[in-house]
């Protein structure tokens, strides 16, 4: 089995060898040794085209694959990815870029799609009840005290 011990090297991409640190460096991480490198190879890299195609098919970007955590563990434990992936180890994906966002609540559109929504906020201090957001945005007195 693992244990927290078994995390004393460094791995590289070049063939996972073990390798030390120099001292100065064994300095500046406060006297841990050694450090595991994170594992990029699964990480999914977005070109010009990417975008464009994306937007082509409604806003909709590619997905991460579901990376092996195992395989950096060492790293995963001690640090949190710049992708979000491998920061839950239940849930790899839950929070990692180019993942779907969970909604806490149904949405509301006017269309039932993507359409803003105009009639679904009552706001008392306009002089209609229902109102546009923008309109509403525009005609709200700047004495009004606005939250950021």
């Amino acid at each position: 089995g693992f244990r927290i011990e078994d995390c004393t090297f460094v791995t590289t991409h070049e063939g996972n060898s073990k390798a030390q640190l120099p001292f100065r460096e064994i300095q500046f991480f406060k006297d841990y040794a050694e450090y595991t490198l994170p594992d990029t190879s699964h990480r999914k890299t977005l070109s010009i085209n990417d975008v464009r195609n994306s937007n082509a098919n409604f806003n909709c970007a590619p997905t991460q694959t579901t990376p092996n955590c195992n395989r950096n563990l060492c790293y995963h434990l001690r640090f949190r990815s710049f992708d979000g992936t491998c920061n839950n180890f239940d849930k790899p994906l839950i929070g990692s870029a180019f993942s779907a966002l969970m909604r806490l609540k149904d949405p509301m559109y006017d269309n039932g799609l993507n359409a803003p929504t105009c009639k679904l906020a009552k706001f008392t201090y306009c002089s209609e009840s229902w109102l546009c957001a923008r309109r509403c945005a525009t005609t709200v007195p700047d004495a009004l005290p606005m939250p950021n």
